[in-house]
């Protein structure tokens, strides 16, 4: 691979060397493997192909260059410690050529035209020299910080009136603001539809309003790009930022409703496994950090896309408010035939059908529109029942807490347990029905061939060892030799109804 790529560094238009790298499938794996995420791909070329400390003996990181030339030093020399010692270096190694004859010589002549001229050996031993010396340590001495800050303030000016011609307005105040620079964030707002966000000032890069102008990058897959059509032909007057960096930096969001709050994450299987290094707490993690920052993230993995659309379609047009509405009140409660069940359960519920002893439906004449499923508690003894689906068809206002409640009448539990995929619900559903938080679960995982997910109770390493193609002693080794690979989940918020 790496010969490779150096051929096409030698012989490719240095402009379209990335271009290149990133089309070719094979290419671009090993890229992604052998480096760090960053902003800039050629970056990740280089770091794969050389593995270079990109952090100095100083503890400061240092500026990519190109795939060329590689990285240089974090500043000028009169920042940089090691530009300042790379330039005493070069002067030293110029002197070091002269012999000591031509040193003494050229000394020699310095002296002797200062002291025609002068009257001194060195110039700064004139009156004059002394005079303005004096005047700038006296101007400065209780304003040493005072041009740094005029030219900061100077600058910011600039880039304000510079960014208003572009219809950007630059929120972030002159006080934060510590010049331009690809490491560091600025707030932003857009003149013509008042959406803020944040991003880099660096080599001449202009803010630009993803929600005016919408972009598709490259590397964005094709059924993410699905996702996002879908998204926009439900909900036309929203805002769609597409690969947003800025909210929870570094990690990107693949999809933006800014307005809502909401933002949606399409995980291929190959990409989002352990095989390209993602831990099972990643997914997790991601949701962590976008809920801290006011945003609800949907995560919708690969394979419920490709053979689920009509269910996702459904989930995301229900959570942006725009599927039908249908009413409790106005609706039969009718218990519901296990095959009947499963058949609604496997079209409308994204984890399918799951064995129940008890069903209820909310029906509109014949046309069950909603469905809740009961059981005995499959994971917490402490618990005499288990809520274990509920779906429905559109919206059902009411739908949940009016099912809920009849089951509470008919049977008089003493507790009930159920549990929220993260993925895809808040637990709000919960609350509204009684229920009370108890815990947030660790998050968990499946296994993947990057075709579909399975449970991971299917492959656990007791399984694993009776199957004669598995090598390896933990369960990960072994369904390693099997070509699966770990995928994390963001785990289940736990809620229980206890009888009063």
């Amino acid at each position: 691979m790496k010969e490779q790529i150096l051929e096409i560094i030698n012989t490719v238009n240095s402009r379209r060397v990335s271009q290149t790298i990133a089309k070719d499938c094979k290419l671009y794996k090993w890229v992604v493997q052998n480096s760090q995420e960053s902003t800039n791909f050629s970056q990740r070329i280089y770091d794969a192909l050389y593995n270079e400390n990109i952090v100095c003996k100083h503890g400061n990181s240092k500026k990519f260059k190109s795939i060329t030339e590689g990285y240089s030093f974090c500043g000028r020399s009169n920042q940089c410690m090691c530009a300042q010692e790379s330039v005493s270096k070069s002067v030293s190694k110029s002197k070091a050529k002269f012999s000591e004859s031509k040193k003494q010589q050229i000394n020699a002549k310095r002296v002797s035209t200062n002291l025609r001229k002068y009257g001194v050996i060195n110039v700064g031993q004139t009156e004059t020299a002394k005079t303005k010396h004096k005047q700038h340590y006296l101007k400065n001495k209780k304003h040493t910080q005072k041009p740094t800050l005029t030219l900061l303030e100077h600058s910011y000016n600039k880039l304000a009136h510079k960014l208003d011609q572009f219809g950007i307005d630059l929120l972030t105040p002159v006080t934060e603001y510590s010049g331009v620079s690809n490491q560091r964030y600025y707030d932003f707002a857009c003149q013509n539809c008042g959406l803020e966000f944040q991003t880099y000032l660096d080599n001449g890069h202009i803010p630009v309003c993803k929600a005016c102008n919408p972009t598709v990058p490259s590397y964005s897959s094709k059924a993410e790009q699905e996702v996002a059509d879908f998204i926009k032909s439900i909900s036309l007057s929203t805002h769609i930022i597409r690969n947003d960096k800025s909210i929870i930096n570094p990690y990107e969001l693949d999809i933006v409703l800014p307005e809502l709050k909401i933002a949606v994450e399409y995980c291929g299987l190959y990409w989002h496994s352990s095989v390209q290094g993602k831990n099972i707490d990643y997914h997790y993690n991601k949701m962590k950090l976008a809920n801290n920052k006011g945003y609800r993230l949907i995560t919708i993995f690969e394979d419920e896309w490709i053979y689920k659309k009509d269910i996702v379609k459904s989930r995301l047009a229900n959570i942006l408010d725009k599927s039908t509405r249908y009413y409790a009140r106005q609706l039969t409660i009718k218990q519901v035939a296990t095959d009947v069940s499963r058949i609604f359960l496997e079209s409308t519920h994204i984890q399918g059908y799951a064995g129940s002893s008890i069903n209820f439906g909310l029906y509109n004449g014949d046309e069950l529109l909603a469905i809740m499923t009961f059981g005995k508690s499959r994971y917490n003894k402490n618990y005499q029942y288990e809520i274990i689906r509920y779906s429905s068809k559109n919206t059902v206002v009411g739908g949940a807490s009016k099912l809920f409640t009849h089951f509470i009448r008919t049977y008089e539990p003493e507790s009930v347990i159920s549990y929220c995929d993260m993925r895809w619900g808040t637990g709000a559903m919960y609350e509204k029905i009684g229920m009370t938080f108890i815990k947030q679960t660790a998050q968990g995982y499946s296994y993947t061939d990057f075709v579909k997910r399975y449970h991971r109770s299917t492959f656990t390493k007791s399984r694993l060892l009776k199957n004669t193609l598995a090598s390896g002693e933990t369960e990960q080794e072994l369904a390693k030799s099997l070509g699966l690979y770990q995928i994390g989940d963001c785990g289940n918020s736990v809620y229980a109804w206890h009888k009063v």
